[in-house]
């Protein structure tokens, strides 16, 4: 199958596509991903939510939820536990890890084999 999109969120049409025709055919390798999400407290909301790598990526806390910010797209950051996160579950799914220096505050942000520091 070849699926093509043209836009900004062109892989949310592709891989909503992608995942019916699946579906239809009884293929197993592209079902969406199941993700068994953990609760946060406030504090580890605030935590988190920061400006990395001089404005490159924005994480926000939005009221219940954690969104992350980054070339104009913005996509629900879903807390897996022990600092991991997966960005975007409906799409492609992103992993994503925070970093905290020995004081146990967040100092880095890492997804796609790029680190972006925390901005102060």
């Amino acid at each position: 199958m070849v699926a093509m999109a043209n836009g900004d969120d062109g892989m949310v049409v592709v891989v909503g596509l992608m995942q019916a025709v699946a579906r239809a055919f009884g293929w197993k390798s592209l079902e969406p991903l199941v993700i068994d999400a953990v609760s946060l407290s406030r504090l580890q909301f605030d935590q988190v939510a920061a400006s990395y790598g001089h404005g490159m990526v924005i994480v926000t806390a939005d009221g219940d939820a954690l969104r992350i910010a980054y070339q104009g797209s913005k996509v629900e950051l879903v807390p897996l536990g022990g600092d991991r996160f997966v960005a975007d579950p409906g799409g492609s799914s992103v992993s994503v890890k925070v970093e905290r220096d020995p004081a146990g505050s967040v100092k880095s942000l890492s997804a796609l084999g790029r680190t972006l520091s925390r901005n102060l």
